[in-house]
């Protein structure tokens, strides 16, 4: 009975220091999460790291998000790394899982506050990635999850992807908004007040359009987000819909704007 009592000890002891490791384990500086538009892969975003990468290093983590709610994870972070990202994805990654992926995103983000004990994070998202993490802030998100600070947006199509003239998008934005915006304008007070937002659009050949999305459509984001502390817009000439990804006024935003400002 001794060596039994002595063994069951000894297991709490050696729980105890697990336990108290894990509490001290959390980044140096808030991650960077990016989650791609539909039809995404984990993959989507490697040529963007590889551009940060040529600034200054930057340490991945990887998850996607199965349907059955767990988690395929691959990479790492270190308690000193000042360029942590974490790349989120999901195995349905359809425009119609638009509202299961805000509940798959917060999967993620536990894992993150579990693992790495995040309380704090920057987003950005591509495409209707930027829909996941507006759907997540109304419809999902809970006073005790880890808090978002920024947003960089690029291409989200708040208004959907109607094709048209600036001054009949104007007047329809005005008039005849979109089924999915008005749900959202309808939850606008549940986007948090201090959040700093950036939105991007990409407009090709003086079309009005990034070739998918209306540049209308992610300025519509102005309006959604008008209660954030600060929102700007900003319009890339020349550049695709996919293109934005990697364009360079994105890896500005990014490695010049909010890393030069969350690292000291």
């Amino acid at each position: 009975m001794k060596k039994l009592t002595e063994l069951l000890a000894a297991a709490r002891a050696k729980w105890n220091k697990k336990e108290q490791v894990k509490e001290d384990y959390s980044l140096a500086t808030p991650p960077l999460l990016l989650v791609p538009g539909t039809g995404g892969k984990i993959s989507r975003f490697d040529k963007l790291i590889a551009l940060l990468e040529e600034k200054q290093s930057v340490a991945v983590l990887k998850i996607t998000v199965q349907e059955d709610d767990t988690l395929l994870v691959s990479g790492s972070l270190a308690i000193d790394n000042t360029r942590p990202v974490v790349v989120i994805a999901f195995s349905d990654a359809s425009e119609a899982a638009v509202p299961k992926q805000a509940h798959w995103f917060r999967k993620a983000l536990m894992y993150l506050e579990e693992h790495y004990q995040v309380r704090a994070y920057d987003y950005f998202g591509h495409s209707n990635g930027g829909l996941v993490i507006t759907e997540y802030l109304e419809n999902v998100c809970l006073s005790i999850d880890p808090q978002v600070r920024f947003l960089l947006l690029t291409g989200t199509p708040f208004d959907g992807v109607r094709q048209q003239t600036v001054s009949q998008a104007a007047n329809q934005l005005q008039q005849n908004p979109s089924e999915s915006l008005k749900n959202y304008l309808v939850k606008q007070s549940r986007l948090p007040s201090n959040l700093n937002v950036v939105l991007v659009a990409g407009e090709k050949n003086d079309s009005n359009s990034d070739g998918i999305v209306p540049v209308i459509s992610v300025a519509a984001g102005l309006q959604l987000y008008a209660e954030a502390n600060s929102c700007r817009f900003v319009l890339v000439k020349g550049a695709g819909h996919s293109q934005l990804v990697t364009h360079e006024t994105v890896v500005h935003l990014i490695a010049d704007e909010l890393w030069h400002e969350t690292v000291k």
